[in-house]
């Protein structure tokens, strides 16, 4: 078993181990209160007019289920991306293993993780394949 194969092998049990090892940033931005004008006029207005007035005149918030739904829309979207990772490794595996692989299909195959994999991991896969 050569190199590449070697350092495919280890970066692939690492992500199926370790999946939480890549850290995504999920924005999440809510819209306490929103209000909306139809055939013109203001939408929402709060005003405090008595004399002295202080404090909250409008208030709302983002309810905990509109986070949840984005919170497992994102966690759905970060497992697509980590199987897509693995199927991208195992087809360099795959090309690496033949008697005469393919710098260029390799590359190619490569090129297509460019998005998904830190460089410094793409990095060590180019120098151990040559390409």
């Amino acid at each position: 078993m050569n190199d590449q194969i070697k350092i495919l092998d280890t970066i692939i049990a690492s992500i199926k181990n370790n999946p939480s090892q890549f850290h995504y940033r999920v924005e999440i931005s809510t819209i306490g209160m929103q209000g909306t004008a139809i055939n013109g006029g203001i939408g929402v207005m709060g005003i405090a007019n008595a004399p002295g007035s202080v404090g909250v005149v409008g208030s709302a918030s983002g309810s905990s289920t509109t986070a949840r739904i984005i919170n497992e829309g994102a966690n759905s979207e970060i497992e697509k991306n980590q199987q897509e990772v693995l199927k991208i490794l195992n087809e360099l595996k795959m090309e690496a293993q033949k008697e005469s692989p393919d710098k260029n299909t390799l590359s190619k195959i490569l090129e297509k993780a460019i998005s998904f994999v830190p460089d410094a991991i793409i990095a060590v896969l180019r120098l151990s394949m040559g390409i």
